[in-house]
């Protein structure tokens, strides 16, 4: 089952938190990356170890599970505003002055050709090397923010090769008059990467966004996850 991760504006009563629905409140959009950052203990070590100041991540780490949590202090725990801005710019400001020294600096998001067209078919020939010998396999992508694999099968063996490290010759199918498959051209081709900030950047937008609507309104944050 997968979980679904928000930013909400709320308000809290006698010490209860709701989440406010009034009309012109902005809508919460769903967290991805940024989730994912600030849950990861290697990250966040890594991230930790780039500044000096205390970061403090408890608006992610706190969240409230409205689905399946009975933890009455996360339930009804909130943050100001002001607290949940100066998080969101502690983490701009030190990936913008220290982010090539992250143990992540970019995430993988594709493979591109050399005319910069992203190469979204299934499949692929794929010439790599094994024992000194080039064999063929049909090649699948399988790229993940952390690492852009491929997977190569043929008649007698597969396996999982990392695009990053490994060296393959990749060459686009082609069908003969009798539709038989066959190695065409070979594409030239590169590792689409995007810049760790830059990935996340969207969603700071979103809760700064959120954070000066409540603000403005004498409204708090919390995180929820269903």
């Amino acid at each position: 089952m997968g979980v679904w991760v928000y930013p909400n504006i709320v308000k809290k009563e006698n010490g209860i938190v709701y989440v406010v629905k009034e009309v012109g409140v902005p809508k919460s959009q769903q967290l991805l990356d940024l989730v994912d950052f600030a849950t990861d203990i290697d990250l966040l070590k890594s991230f930790h170890s780039l500044t000096t100041s205390k970061v403090d991540f408890s608006f992610f780490e706190q969240a409230n599970d409205w689905d399946y949590s009975l933890d009455e202090v996360k339930k009804n725990l909130s943050f100001q505003p002001v607290e949940v801005l100066e998080l969101l710019e502690q983490i701009e400001t030190t990936f913008k002055e220290s982010g090539h020294k992250f143990i992540r600096p970019f995430n993988y998001k594709g493979v591109e050709d050399a005319d910069g067209n992203e190469l979204k078919r299934s499949q692929v020939w794929a010439k790599y090397l094994v024992d000194d010998e080039e064999i063929l396999y049909k090649g699948r992508f399988d790229i993940y923010k952390w690492k852009p694999s491929m997977i190569l099968r043929n008649d007698t063996d597969s396996k999982r090769i990392d695009l990053s490290k490994d060296s393959v010759k990749l060459h686009k199918i082609k069908l003969d008059e009798n539709g038989i498959e066959t190695v065409g051209e070979e594409i030239e081709w590169k590792l689409i990467t995007v810049d760790f900030l830059e990935d996340m950047q969207s969603e700071i937008d979103h809760i700064r966004d959120l954070c000066h609507f409540a603000k403005a309104n004498g409204y708090e944050l919390q995180i929820t996850m269903s």
